[in-house]
């Protein structure tokens, strides 16, 4: 059992995000981006106790959804397209599902989930029950957690801050939502222990600037290591960067998997950072549209035109997250996790070209986030005996 903790100073740091409506990114990479939120979420939940079953959820044709869940947590949301009659009637079905599973909670709902403004319904479902989420936890416990609304423009998100003891590991904790208004999504400048604004002075409150971190991230298809992957089950993967990254942490969850008898893909190449990745895919993704947009000058069959709005609709729905979730600069500092360099590490799970033949898109379930919960509090214990060497890497940046 853990529990809260209101004087002990933190000496490792866990964090988790959801990327409300990150479902796709280009070159075929689907992903769950919500498996930090409930991975971290439930671990909070063991030391802050909250029923978060959905109680109640409404919606309007202007496109206004409220989500209330069993603690009277509420979340609010806007879908830029509205919500039409039918698409009310399957709301209802959220009614007793978990709101700590956001992105899964959309997929029941509607059967799949798209961003960059392709889907904006499952995206504002998904916004409103982990802003519910979060709304349950300050309800209940204010006088132990700290709050800071996302200042970028545009965006919907928050961050909840606190110190909770982890198996008697004094851990300072950040469960961070990253939406933008209207179910558009992602935008993700403040994903993981990336900081600014508001959320930089939580952390710092916290401590995180000073603290060797685990960061959790998602539950993905990743074509050049699924497709090599046989079964179904799921696999977690370690990634840092050995130059920028804090290699300690990496190690400590290796260590904890292989305990755990966990299989675990270990790649400590990931995250280069200044190399300019995201603003050349931007020009590469450009290109494509230009080409389209070219073509559609020149074509007179109706076949044509719809076989390229679909080539259109293709790139706007899936390819564009990749570029579209994090600004370019920043991705140069902070790499595609949001992660600050020498702090962190991430855990994230790769699915089988097997599962998502069967899946079309990552859902995470209750035994993943099982699984990933014991490792993440298993990895944390190696972490702490080793949280010298952990901060002798930090210093060095």
């Amino acid at each position: 059992m853990h529990t809260i903790l209101k004087s002990k100073s933190p000496v490792i740091g866990l964090c988790g995000h959801c990327g409300c409506g990150h479902a796709h990114s280009h070159n075929g990479f689907t992903q769950d981006d919500s498996a930090g939120f409930a991975v971290v979420a439930s671990i909070l939940k063991q030391a802050m106790p909250l029923d978060t079953a959905i109680r109640d959820i409404s919606s309007s044709p202007d496109g206004k959804i409220k989500i209330v869940l069993n603690c009277g947590g509420a979340g609010h949301a806007v879908s830029a397209a509205g919500f039409t009659p039918f698409e009310k009637d399957l709301l209802k079905k959220a009614v007793g599902l978990d709101a700590v599973l956001p992105q899964a909670l959309g997929m029941k709902l509607f059967g799949r989930v798209y961003g960059q403004g392709a889907m904006e319904t499952a995206t504002a479902v998904i916004t409103a029950a982990s802003l519910a989420v979060v709304d349950g936890f300050v309800r209940h416990y204010s006088d132990r957690a700290e709050t800071a609304i996302e200042h970028l423009e545009g965006s919907c998100g928050i961050s909840l801050g606190t110190v909770i003891d982890i198996r008697d590991i004094s851990t300072a904790v950040l469960l961070v939502i990253n939406a933008s208004k209207g179910g558009l999504g992602p935008v993700e400048d403040l994903e993981g222990n990336s900081a600014s604004g508001p959320k930089a002075d939580l952390m710092k409150n916290l401590g995180l600037f000073e603290l060797p971190t685990l960061v959790v991230e998602s539950k993905a298809y990743v074509p050049y290591l699924s497709d090599d992957l046989t079964g179904s089950d799921s696999v977690f993967m370690i990634r840092a960067n050995e130059e920028y990254d804090n290699v300690i942490v990496a190690e400590s969850i290796q260590e904890a998997a292989k305990k755990l008898d966990e299989k675990a893909i270990y790649d400590i190449k990931a995250y280069p950072r200044h190399t300019n990745a995201l603003k050349n895919a931007c020009t590469i993704l450009g290109d494509k549209i230009i080409e389209l947009g070219q073509k559609l000058k020149e074509v007179e069959s109706s076949v044509d035109k719809v076989i390229l709005a679909a080539q259109l609709n293709q790139i706007a729905r899936s390819d564009f997250g990749g570029v579209s979730f994090m600004s370019n600069r920043l991705n140069d500092i902070v790499g595609g996790a949001g992660i600050i360099p020498g702090t962190s590490a991430v855990l994230s799970m790769v699915v089988t070209g097997e599962y998502i033949n069967e899946w079309i898109i990552p859902v995470l379930t209750v035994d993943d986030v099982s699984r990933y919960v014991s490792l993440t509090c298993k990895s944390l214990g190696i972490l702490d005996h080793r949280k010298d060497e952990a901060l002798t890497a930090l210093n060095r940046f």
